[in-house]
């Protein structure tokens, strides 16, 4: 049966009978430890014919998950669950959206782009996390996804600290001209893009056999354009309200 493209990313359509929350806990897991969707897929198919034989759960078949994740074999081709070109294409996309809109809104609003020791000490706040994933990128997404109250308390601090350090230092220390500002922002944006194109990897599951899960093109081109369009929304939310001012 040919599989739709959200058929594809969601791992019930393998496994109807396993039991969300085991076969959630199974996958995250298997993803940290680097499995290729192709194999992925060929576990989940395993799981979901045991359970279906057996009539029982896959609690009660194999174990808990994720310890029953870890005694899979992961295959010498495996990948890092979070590499440095995902984090790359992600703080590229965030500086180049964040500094081009900043530039190009003050242009449409014919406003100078003064910089204040806040937005020094957000730069340096991006670049530390920056650093940090960088440096451990795989550590980093386990520590994120393997507690709750991290993941939740995490994004808190994150802005927090944004938001404190411009609090702390409004002054306004220099301007700069938009030209430059802008060129940078674009250039961070289109590296971003290229860096997206060409190391894509499509995390929908692979049914056993399939060489390409559907709608692996149409997932590429969302991740490519994704701050190019946010850029536009972006820019029009700033210009646009300034025009009935």
């Amino acid at each position: 049966m040919t599989r739709t493209a959200d058929e594809a990313m969601d791992p019930r359509h393998l496994a109807p009978t396993v039991e969300r929350r085991w076969l959630d806990a199974f996958l995250l897991e298997r993803n940290l430890l680097g499995v290729r969707p192709d194999r992925l897929g060929d576990d989940v198919v395993t799981v979901e014919s045991h359970v279906r034989e057996s009539g029982e759960s896959a609690q009660e078949v194999f174990g808990d998950p994720v310890a029953y994740a870890r005694e899979l074999p992961v295959g010498a081709d495996r990948e890092t669950g979070l590499r440095r070109t995902d984090v790359a294409h992600i703080c590229l996309g965030l500086a180049g959206l964040m500094l081009t809109a900043w530039a190009l809104t003050g242009w449409l609003r014919g406003d100078g782009l003064t910089v204040t020791g806040g937005d020094l000490g957000s730069a340096a706040l991006l670049g530390l996390l920056t650093t940090l994933l960088l440096a451990a990128p795989e550590a980093t997404l386990r520590v994120l996804v393997g507690r709750r109250r991290v993941v939740v308390v995490a994004p808190i601090l994150m802005i927090g600290g944004f938001v404190a350090v411009q609090l702390l230092w409004p002054e306004e220390l220099f301007t700069l001209p938009v030209l430059g500002p802008t060129l940078v922002g674009l250039a961070a944006l289109l590296s971003s893009s290229v860096i997206a194109y060409r190391t894509f990897r499509d995390g929908a599951l692979r049914a056993p056999g399939e060489a390409a899960a559907p709608g692996a093109a149409r997932r590429r081109w969302t991740l490519v354009l994704l701050y190019p369009v946010l850029l536009v929304l972006l820019v029009l939310m700033g210009w646009v309200p300034s025009l009935f001012g």
